[in-house]
């Protein structure tokens, strides 16, 4: 008896913190806009040319860099690159989850159109400096 008693109060007590927890996470007022950052404009590069292979490189690793640091505690910044043909999957997920009653339909989102635009808005947040060998491409794991 004492031992459904004490499972009914720990189950009450465990279902009560989760109901709260998706309150606090569903709830949208005062949360931050997600940043909208569209990096398709690295597909239309030659790849060709090793300097445009470097510069996709980099700014692929800075940007999914900052993508993990930002998002480590909500969603922040969302990133459009990866393309199937001419299906775009990222557009597909954003869209999916923005609909009404999903994860992210209620968040406002800003629309940033450069890297130094993005850098700026997320200037608080960057708070080191990660440098890796690009003669060694497995120490870009590393450091991202």
């Amino acid at each position: 008896m004492l031992f459904k008693y004490c499972f009914r109060i720990l189950f009450s007590c465990f279902f009560i913190s989760q109901y709260a927890l998706a309150g606090n996470i569903l709830c949208t007022k005062n949360v931050s806009p997600i940043v909208v950052f569209d990096m398709r404009y690295l597909l239309e590069k030659d790849l060709t040319d090793i300097n445009n292979v470097e510069m996709v490189w980099d700014q692929l690793h800075l940007v999914s860099t900052l993508q993990g640091i930002v998002n480590r505690n909500k969603p922040s910044l969302f990133i459009k690159y990866v393309k199937e043909e001419e299906i775009c999957v990222d557009e597909y997920w954003w869209n999916k989850y923005r609909k009404e009653g999903e994860w992210l339909s209620q968040r406002d989102t800003i629309q940033l159109t450069s890297l130094m635009d993005v850098l700026a808005y997320f200037k608080k947040d960057i708070k080191g400096l990660v440098v890796y060998d690009s003669d060694v491409p497995s120490t870009s794991n590393v450091a991202s």
